[in-house]
């Protein structure tokens, strides 16, 4: 049977994608709609935000997510990389799709 429910730590990290996508993409989705060839600025805070949980490893997603120069061994179940990038993506398409393609360090 499969399970189509989302674990704690993807729901976490897919609720936090949709806060992001209500309080900063939808509030200047339309400013940036209007003023399309205008570069936003708002983005940079939230790149840094991302930047800082990379460095902490909290991140959840982003190109260079689960690759490290020193091989590690791993314990217990680490899947999910792909799934919470997924949802990352999936929820803040919801606040404005162009602002998720423009976000800083994603490939």
């Amino acid at each position: 049977m499969i399970n189509l429910e989302l674990p704690k730590k993807l729901k976490a990290s897919s609720n936090q994608a949709h806060q992001v996508a209500a309080q900063i993409f939808r509030p200047i989705s339309r400013k940036y709609d209007l003023a399309e060839h205008e570069y936003p600025v708002e983005l940079d805070t939230m790149a840094a935000m991302v930047e800082g949980l990379n460095d902490s490893g909290q991140g959840a997603a982003g190109a260079a997510l689960g690759r490290d120069d020193k091989a590690k061994k791993q314990s217990g179940n680490a899947n999910g990389g792909n799934m919470a990038g997924l949802l990352n993506v999936i929820e803040t398409c919801w606040g404005d799709v162009g602002l998720t393609l423009s976000i800083p360090y994603q490939g």
